[in-house]
């Protein structure tokens, strides 16, 4: 009789869990376009907590035994088992780009849950407090307190993460940015381009088919400082290179500035004989390449300059008066006021010739409540080892 009981209890906290992932999958694409469900930074945090009261109270003055099997292990735990699989999965991929259905039950899902186990939780650590006395009770609550720190942290502190792009210059201090989702949010500090070192770029010649649509490369060669290069059957004699140019009516001279190309002058021989002469260039975001043809069947080009390494001084403002300068490089990170700063590119408007830089701006308000609450959940597990022995 008592096995019946209980199976009828883990089959109704089943049926609670998959009935509560439903309405979210099925509400989420009109509940989704209102922001109710997704408190930030401290309304979460209140909201929460009230919820958590709320629990306690009816712990402390109900006598109902439907209300007390729902807080029991078996009705509780499935629940318990999908929120914190939801809370794990987006430690590793909170933007849900990774794992396709987290981002379906991330949202309304997640949260009518957190909702459900948050109440639910509050009734429990009442009867746990009335079933145990002295360390056992605080070892009996604690898992579940760990649990609670976490799952807020992460399932409900979703929408405490920001995930920003900034473009910034030397004109002025930038301190809006765009969101992951498209928002254009401010940032509590101001980020300006103080500085930007370009190295100088390697250069790679290359004989191609001048079928435009076969983009294939016969054979390429480096630039050479002596300026005479084979390609092929063919001497490239390099008579003028510009590493950053502008086109001109008259040809190309070298200046530094927004989609500027690389540029070469050079003469085509064949034996002594000179097949072809002209200007060749890199090309950049919004100017195609241009190549010089030497016969119907090829052409030689200046191929896409390689990914480079730069180095970028930016400036953080915490105040108008107040403002440090740091050196970045692709793939480093500067940490200021809870917030990852580091280079992405280079405005890809304006190529790799641009006075701008993309900046990549994330912060995660909850993430030390994370471990925190992990670290919690873990002793208080051991501990109730010690309770159960």
């Amino acid at each position: 009789m008592e096995k019946t009981k209980k199976g009828t209890i883990w089959l109704s906290g089943i049926l609670i869990t998959l009935l509560l992932l439903a309405m979210g999958l099925l509400f989420d694409s009109v509940v989704g376009q209102f922001s109710w469900f997704k408190p930030t930074w401290p309304q979460n945090l209140y909201f929460y907590l009230v919820l958590l009261v709320v629990g306690m109270a009816v712990g402390i003055i109900t006598e109902k035994v439907f209300i007390k099997q729902l807080a029991s292990f078996p009705a509780f735990i499935p629940s318990l088992v999908v929120l914190a699989s939801i809370g794990v999965a987006l430690i590793f991929d909170p933007l849900a780009e990774e794992i396709p259905f987290l981002s379906y039950v991330k949202g309304l899902s997640a949260t009518l849950m957190l909702i459900y186990v948050v109440v639910i939780s509050g009734v429990a650590i009442i009867l746990i407090g009335k079933k145990y006395s002295g360390w056992n009770k605080m070892f009996a609550i604690l898992p579940l307190i760990g649990y609670l720190v976490f799952v807020m942290a992460t399932v409900n502190g979703q929408y405490d993460y920001y995930h920003m792009t900034m473009i910034i210059g030397k004109d002025r201090a930038i301190f809006e940015g765009r969101n992951h989702d498209g928002r254009a949010l401010r940032t509590p500090f101001a980020l300006k381009l103080m500085n930007l070192e370009l190295p100088d770029q390697e250069v790679d010649f290359a004989l191609r088919k001048s079928n435009s649509e076969d983009l294939s490369i016969l054979e390429s060669v480096p630039f050479s400082q002596s300026g005479l290069l084979n390609l092929g059957d063919y001497e490239v004699k390099v008579e003028q290179f510009l590493p950053r140019a502008v086109s001109t009516d008259s040809g190309f001279v070298s200046k530094d500035t927004i989609n500027c190309v690389q540029a070469a002058m050079i003469i085509v021989l064949k034996g002594n004989e000179e097949v072809a002469n002209g200007w060749v260039t890199s090309g950049s975001s919004d100017q195609m390449p241009l190549s010089l043809n030497i016969n119907n069947n090829s052409k030689i080009s200046i191929l896409y300059s390689q990914d480079q390494k730069y180095v970028s001084q930016v400036r953080i403002f915490d105040t108008v008066s107040k403002y440090d300068d740091h050196i970045l490089s692709p793939g480093q990170t500067q940490y200021f006021k809870g917030w990852e700063i580091s280079v992405h590119s280079f405005d890809p408007r304006f190529g790799e010739s641009s006075p701008l830089l993309v900046m990549d701006l994330v912060f995660d308000r909850w993430v030390e409540a994370k471990y925190i609450g992990l670290v919690i959940l873990l002793l208080g597990l051991i501990g109730l080892y010690r309770v159960k022995k």
